[in-house]
């Protein structure tokens, strides 16, 4: 199996950057999402400049967990953002957007602002995945779709397909009923990978292993996210470390980027 390991959130703090730059250089990342506006944001942009041989992606945002604020002023994409000109709150922006109170051309050129921050830097953004995951729902897929080709952006993270959950656990989780439902729609529109995997439970340090039991002559993309300051980015570091010592040691695995596929 060819494995992507990419780090989301390349820019959303100084320490995530930090730690993310120290696994890029220890060789256990060939992959990174910028998210713009934030504090570590122009250093996360300097090391992609400075290193094209890893793959930078645009980790898009449409939703706020403390402070994210959009690349457009507030009056552009009022359905998007609150009074003071933040994104709302994923729970708020996940409502609004089920009840058809997104105004979707927003999302569309908010998206083209983002890209064009990063193009303007002189970075080729390798390819979309989302703060949240949000480009999974159908409304957004569909809009990023129409930049697609405008933005020579075509490849796209696909929604989670492997779930190490116990059986009970999988039930809870909306994704793992809607993974081919969602997962069709973004195939139809953007080259992506077989399999993506996130790790949804901080404590779990098994599953690196049980990803390594996977032989199949396919491609999967492990989104991590790294850091030192917060307890579960500490525990992603820890894993995405032991999961590519594996890799290494694997005559069945190897590692690839974003350009690769």
């Amino acid at each position: 199996m060819k494995f992507i390991l990419n780090a989301d959130d390349f820019g959303i703090s100084e320490d995530t950057v930090e730690k993310t730059i120290t696994l890029f250089e220890q060789g256990h990342l060939t992959s990174a999402t910028i998210i713009l506006s934030m504090p570590g944001t122009q250093k996360a942009i300097n090391y992609a400049l400075k290193n094209p041989k890893f793959s930078f992606g645009l980790h898009l945002n449409f939703h706020a967990d403390t402070f994210e604020k959009p690349i457009l002023d507030k009056k552009m994409i009022p359905s998007l953002t609150n009074q003071d000109g933040y994104f709302n709150k994923g729970t708020i922006f996940r409502n609004k957007l089920f009840t058809g109170k997104i105004n979707l051309d927003e999302i569309k050129i908010e998206a083209l602002a983002q890209v064009s921050y990063l193009k303007d830097y002189g970075i080729k953004i390798s390819h979309f995945d989302s703060h949240g995951h949000l480009h999974k729902y159908p409304q957004i897929s569909n809009k990023l779709s129409e930049i697609s080709n405008e933005v020579g952006i075509r490849k796209m993270r696909i929604v989670q397909n492997i779930f190490l959950d116990k059986f009970l656990k999988k039930l809870t989780r909306p994704s793992f009923w809607l993974q081919k439902y969602y997962g069709n729609l973004i195939r139809k529109k953007f080259k992506t990978t077989k399999y993506f995997f996130n790790n949804l439970n901080y404590e779990d340090y098994s599953w690196p292993e049980k990803i390594c039991s996977i032989r199949k002559a396919e491609t999967i993309e492990i989104g991590t996210h790294p850091g030192i300051n917060e307890r579960w980015r500490v525990n992603e570091s820890i894993n995405i470390t032991k999961l590519s010592n594996l890799i290494n040691t694997s005559k069945f695995h190897s590692k690839i980027n974003w350009e690769m596929i």
